[in-house]
């Protein structure tokens, strides 16, 4: 005799029905133990992968901000160099004696007035 629900089965019939239903319930049971080990598992693998992502996604910033810093450090380098060339430049101009103001007609030849003279066309 087996019983199943309100009535009480009898015969081999009955006890392949019980057994099954044991069966099935131990089925239930082990597959509510492993869904809770599964999802274990995957909440904390979907942890792990979360805090690798948002790791690299925070270094991949700090490298693009190193890199904008590197990147103006070295415009404002050659930014001062150039500076300074031009700084001797002018200091350089400025050592050069006046030339004093010169007619083009009255230019000797050898002048750049009297190339300008002399190789001038229209």
């Amino acid at each position: 005799m087996v019983p199943c629900g309100r009535q009480v089965l009898r015969g081999p019939i009955a006890a392949a029905q019980g057994r099954g239903r044991a069966v099935r319930e131990l089925t239930m049971f082990l597959l509510t133990k492993l869904k809770a080990w599964a999802l274990g598992l995957m909440a904390a693998v979907l942890a792990v992968a979360g805090a690798y992502l948002a790791g690299r996604w925070k270094g991949s910033s700090a490298a693009k901000v190193k890199a904008e810093v590197s990147q103006q450090r070295a415009q404002i380098h050659a930014q001062d160099a150039q500076a300074r060339i031009d700084a001797e430049v002018d200091h350089e101009i400025a050592k050069l004696p006046d030339a004093p103001a010169q007619r083009v007609g009255d230019a000797a030849p050898a002048t750049a007035a009297g190339r300008l003279r002399t190789d001038w066309m229209r």
